[in-house]
């Protein structure tokens, strides 16, 4: 449920990429993130609970989260398998 801000962008990365774009993710850029277009990726923006449904069955992976802009977004969510 997004509380304030914008929104959030999410993206699946597998497991065996997170070499290559974990500097991006440490440094506070997923923008930077190289975005495979066979796994799932969106976006969530406004106020409110929203829905998102997604499954990544090529391999293990993990789910990054990001601002949609440059500004504090308090949101929360759950995760089920």
């Amino acid at each position: 449920m997004a509380k304030s801000g914008p929104g959030v962008r999410y993206r699946a990365l597998c497991a065996g990429d997170m070499d290559k774009d974990y500097s991006a993710i440490a440094r506070g850029d997923a923008a930077s993130i190289t975005i495979d277009r066979h796994l799932p990726n969106g976006t969530v923006a406004g106020l409110g609970q929203h829905t998102t449904d997604f499954r990544v069955d090529t391999c293990k992976f993990y789910l990054v989260i990001s601002a949609l802009e440059r500004t504090n977004t308090l949101v929360s969510f759950r995760v089920r398998a």
